[in-house]
């Protein structure tokens, strides 16, 4: 079944690459996506672990749609799963993405605060703001690296559920800067190639300081 060979091939890269809170969050959930789950099931027994629930959507929604889940502490998951000949990589997000790449980090307080409070943010923008933020959530959500114990790993969801861009990502082919709020809000957002460019926090609690400095941040890049 494709989902166990994601499971079984995902479960072997990420060792050495994912941050500790990512395995840690996954170690509370995995009884639970040992198969394709059911999201009805899969939400109930989530939210008594995280206080999160699943909504089940068709595939890429609006980004309206997508962050008012998010805001409201309701996250999106696909209703299909990738076919056989695209278990490295698919740019579009599927069950696997959703479950495997989001779910275990939402155990995890910091990043589920970080997660619902950039959402909240993101839907009171709009125009330039609403930029910067998009670009935010993509280098941290999705594609976000950090420091642990001096390597670096990833915590970015299209990294942990790819076993091909994960490989990418922590080799010496993309530029990974710094983080920077500058750099990173102007940065465009690319969801259909690997990153050329990453951006690394120092650590994974740094997330818990770009909280702090959100609101005041929006400013200074207006």
């Amino acid at each position: 079944m494709i989902w166990n060979q994601l499971l079984t091939r995902q479960l072997r890269v990420i060792e050495g690459r994912a941050c500790r809170e990512f395995i840690t969050g996954l170690q509370a959930i995995e009884h639970l996506i040992q198969s394709f789950p059911d999201i009805e099931n899969l939400s109930e027994k989530f939210e008594k672990i995280t206080n999160w629930k699943l909504a089940p959507v068709s595939g890429l929604v609006e980004s309206e749609e997508y962050f008012t889940h998010l805001a409201n502490r309701e996250f999106p998951i696909a209703n299909f799963l990738r076919d056989l000949d695209q278990l490295d990589y698919l740019a579009e997000p599927d069950a696997w993405h959703d479950v495997f790449g989001h779910l275990p980090l939402l155990t995890n307080p910091t990043y589920s605060k970080f997660v619902e409070t950039i959402s909240q943010k993101i839907i009171l923008t709009q125009g330039v703001q609403r930029q910067y933020l998009d670009s935010l959530y993509w280098y941290t959500v999705e594609v976000g690296v950090c420091q642990e114990n001096g390597q670096r790993k990833a915590y970015g969801a299209a990294l942990l559920s790819s076993f091909t861009e994960i490989q990418d990502a922590l080799s010496e082919k993309p530029k990974v800067h710094p983080f920077d709020w500058q750099l990173v809000t102007q940065s465009a957002v690319k969801i259909d190639e690997f990153q050329n460019n990453l951006f690394e926090i120092s650590s994974f609690n740094f997330l818990e300081e770009l909280m702090k400095q959100l609101d005041r941040a929006v400013l200074v890049t207006c």
